[in-house]
């Protein structure tokens, strides 16, 4: 049974989006607006099979979690 990879998308000391996974010491994208760091970062996970997206606000507080099978 293949581990669940886990994505968090979240505001960087720069005020940029970045998409990283956990255990990651580099983010895997970067956004310059959380709209589109949220449209691109599901696309993104959705292809990785198995995974989960975690969304936080601005504060660091959870917005919301999307699995992906």
């Amino acid at each position: 049974m293949q581990a669940l990879d886990v994505y968090e998308l979240q505001l960087d000391a720069k005020g940029q989006w970045q998409l990283m996974r956990t255990g990651a010491k580099r983010a895997s994208k970067k956004f310059g607006t959380k709209a589109e760091a949220v449209a691109n970062s599901k696309q993104f996970v959705k292809g990785k099979g198995k995974s989960q997206l975690i969304i936080r606000k601005a504060d660091g507080a959870v917005q919301s979690e999307h699995t992906y099978a």
